[in-house]
């Protein structure tokens, strides 16, 4: 019985770093590849980074031409820093 490999991947935003009064987030692809239960190998991809800086929030790609709609769709946890940052909140309705 041959057993198939498997690649997982997704995109994820990292532990924020604080530099001179501005929060830089991290996005890359994180892709893993594995066979059975054993991870053979793993890279990670940058993508961009997204920088809060007083009442802003801006974006600097690596890779491609992203927007910053696009990134907060593919790492959706930044979405609530960078509202706060840009003064605009969401609100739930049931």
């Amino acid at each position: 019985m041959a057993l198939n490999p498997e690649v997982g991947a997704r995109i994820e935003a990292g532990e924020p770093l604080v530099v001179g009064g501005r929060t830089i987030y991290p996005v890359a692809n994180v892709s893993v590849f594995g066979l059975g239960n054993k991870v053979l190998g793993g890279w990670l991809s940058p993508l961009a980074l997204v920088v809060i800086e007083s009442k802003e929030a801006y974006l600097i790609t690596f890779s491609r031409n992203l927007t910053m709609d696009e990134v907060l769709e593919l790492a959706p946890s930044l979405r609530p820093m960078v509202d706060k940052a840009r003064g605009t909140h969401r609100i739930t309705v049931l």
